[in-house]
């Protein structure tokens, strides 16, 4: 498509944003007309309940999600076609992955990565209806699912227990991968937030808890010339470089980092890391979403979903030294999650303010996914992270 053949130009040409798609509600690929009225008639299919979060890149493909916040998601995970020249969402692996309730189904994913064997680290919130009347929300056992693209096949499957990650009281929101470690770290969106350290080659997580991952209960901001009092989320943007981890609550300003190898120690022997966080700064404005390049050293970028805009900062740099790479309040209300292609930085705005408190007008456009061109790559081809390891794997 055209959209994919750009991405490979537009960094040569100009580091100004370009549109990629846009488009006024969410809708999938169907199996055929009846299948989409039934889901219709059911309830599976409430067009008002869908919105696109995460983001990722492979191989030419655009992947999405659709978080199960409300009812009538009939699909999680997906990737983007054009049929007709109608933007549409095709369940990925298949339709049948995406069924509510069967256990090896995906239940609820907000987030994914891709690494550079093609592996798909899936996060599975398990729990259903979030956002919903109380009545409709499901608990769900949180899990890891790793994904083979290239093979079609699952790689590995990890649970998390309860300590983690609670089936009735988490929301594992973001995820960013260390290949050559075999470690991948995860932010907890719900209660007082949290950081999650999983291991692939032991297939084991720990839980690290800290006071900068949690958000503000009295938030109040103003999106658009609209007030809002209802973002009060805790950590959610999460990034890697080679040698730390950054991370941000959705309703603070402040912008934290941590040693890798603090927290890697942490999950091997329970030290302590608290006292190793650092605050970085405060950020221009909320952030969502967090990414980092290959660069050295490594740049930050970050979403502003208060004045619409995304920002770039050089790591080991001043912070104030930060500057703008894309900015219209108009339409890229809430930047949301982040992806790379090749050397172009992409990323989806979404309106979610709006989708919170159900005040989203699907007669004009909501979703757009937009590129930023840039001399450097994803985070995933900086120093240290080779695909190497952990070894390529078997299918389950």
């Amino acid at each position: 498509m055209l959209a994919s053949l750009l991405l490979f130009l537009i960094a040569y040409v100009s580091s100004a944003p370009v549109l990629l798609y846009e488009f006024k509600y969410v809708d999938y690929d169907w199996i055929s007309p009846a299948q989409k009225q039934a889901y219709i008639e059911s309830g599976q299919y409430i067009k008002e309940n869908n919105v696109i979060t995460g983001l990722k890149w492979y191989e030419g493909e655009f992947y999405l999600t659709v978080p199960r916040w409300r009812r009538g998601v009939p699909s999680t995970l997906n990737k983007l076609v054009v049929k007709d020249d109608q933007i549409l969402l095709q369940p990925y692996p298949s339709w049948e992955m995406q069924k509510i309730g069967i256990g090896p189904s995906l239940q609820y994913v907000q987030s994914m990565e891709i690494d550079k064997r093609g592996w798909m680290w899936i996060l599975d919130v398990g729990r259903l209806n979030i956002l919903d009347d109380e009545k409709y929300v499901t608990p769900g056992q949180p899990k890891l699912v790793i994904w083979d693209m290239n093979q079609n096949c699952l790689i590995q499957e990890y649970e998390f227990p309860p300590e983690v990650l609670s089936p009735t009281n988490s929301f594992a929101n973001d995820i960013v991968v260390d290949q050559k470690g075999g470690w991948a770290y995860i932010s907890d969106t719900w209660d007082n937030g949290g950081i999650i350290i999983y291991n692939y080659f032991e297939n084991r997580a720990v839980r690290f808890d800290h006071e900068s991952l949690h958000g503000n209960p009295n938030n109040v901001v103003t999106i658009d010339g609209v007030t809002y009092t209802n973002i009060q989320s805790p950590s959610d943007g999460i990034a890697l470089t080679p040698t730390h981890l950054y991370w941000c609550a959705v309703s603070t300003p402040g912008l934290y980092s941590i040693e890798t190898p603090k927290l890697n120690l942490y999950y091997s022997v329970g030290a302590d890391p608290s006292r190793f966080v650092t605050k970085i700064g405060d950020k221009n404005g909320l952030a969502d979403g967090l990414t980092t390049d290959s660069s050295d050293p490594p740049a930050l970028y970050y979403g502003d979903f208060v004045n619409g805009a995304v920002y770039k900062w050089t790591t080991g740099t001043r912070f104030s030294s930060t500057v703008a790479v894309a900015s219209d309040s108009k339409t890229m209300q809430w930047p949301d999650t982040f992806a790379w292609a090749k050397s172009n930085l992409l990323f989806t705005s979404n309106r979610l303010q709006r989708y919170f408190v159900k005040t989203m007008d699907f007669n004009e456009v909501n979703f757009r996914i937009w590129s930023v061109g840039t001399n450097t790559s994803s985070y995933i081809n900086g120093t240290g992270f080779f695909p190497a390891l952990p070894p390529a794997g078997e299918c389950l």
